[in-house]
């Protein structure tokens, strides 16, 4: 009897022990798994806040263009603070990574950049916008971006040359960067590869959702992937960035717009 019990405990025992090790080997199994999942995430949601952040100061900085037909002078982040607090009062001076943002800007162009996951400006991570418009780090204009190639000065755009995605051009005075491989194809043209480098609307520019632009004296930002579409109109894409009530913009519930003298809250999507 004795015997048989102690059969049964270590039976008992062996099937614990065994039942142990499973669970230790499926927790490696999810936990291998898991980690380099939760990096991932969150690397990417960093990279979101970072854009977010990005596109709200440059709406800021279109403002204030918008008003003084000049890009806020200086080189430091905390100085544009300072000049557009009246257009932005949450103008956040860090990334998502905890690095400092930089500030450029000649008055007629401005450069805002994010150093990126690395930390290290010039480097293929980083997130890059040039008067107002969100562009890869190896496209920014007269930027050797670490990676020994200079973008400028820059050339005028000639008929039979062969320009490639990310090469720009001068035409007519203005400057212009190429989507893609293209030849004989005239800057400035509604079906033209080119996008002008401007904050000014271009019905020939394509353009990403939060890109801002300035059209008629007034700011608008892009609420999804536009070309041609003109800004103010009832179908349009853009959402002026105003306080005043317009036909043309969208509107979420506790949205509150001034209209003939009064304000309102929408109850809904509208």
């Amino acid at each position: 009897m004795l015997n048989h019990n102690r059969k049964r405990l270590t039976s008992t025992l062996g099937f614990a022990l065994v039942e142990f090790l499973l669970v230790v080997i499926i927790l490696g199994v999810l936990t291998s798994v898991s980690i380099p999942s939760y990096f991932v995430f969150r690397d990417r949601a960093r990279y979101a806040a970072t854009k977010q952040d990005m596109q709200g100061i440059g709406t800021g900085i279109a403002l204030y263009f918008a008003d003084h037909q000049a890009y806020p002078p200086g080189s430091d982040i905390e100085q544009l603070q300072q000049q557009i607090l009246d257009y932005n009062h949450a103008i956040p001076l860090q990334d998502a990574w905890d690095k400092q943002y930089l500030y450029q800007s000649e008055e007629i162009s401005y450069l805002l950049r994010s150093a990126g996951k690395d930390g290290i400006m010039g480097n293929e991570d980083d997130l890059v916008i040039v008067n107002g418009i969100m562009v890869s780090p190896e496209d920014v204009p007269g930027q050797n971006n670490g990676n020994g190639e200079d973008h400028g000065p820059y050339d005028g755009w000639d008929s039979q040359s062969v320009y490639l995605r990310g090469d720009y051009v001068i035409h007519g005075g203005n400057l212009y960067v190429a989507r893609w491989w293209t030849q004989g194809q005239l800057p400035g043209l509604t079906e033209s590869p080119w996008d002008e480098i401007t904050d000014a609307w271009r019905d020939f520019n394509v353009y990403h959702t939060g890109d801002t632009v300035i059209y008629e004296g007034s700011v608008f930002k892009a609420r999804n992937w536009t070309k041609s579409a003109q800004p103010r109109l009832t179908e349009s894409p853009w959402q002026e960035i105003t306080d005043a009530w317009r036909a043309f913009n969208v509107y979420h519930g506790g949205d509150e717009v001034y209209h003939n003298g009064q304000w309102y809250r929408a109850k809904w999507w509208t």
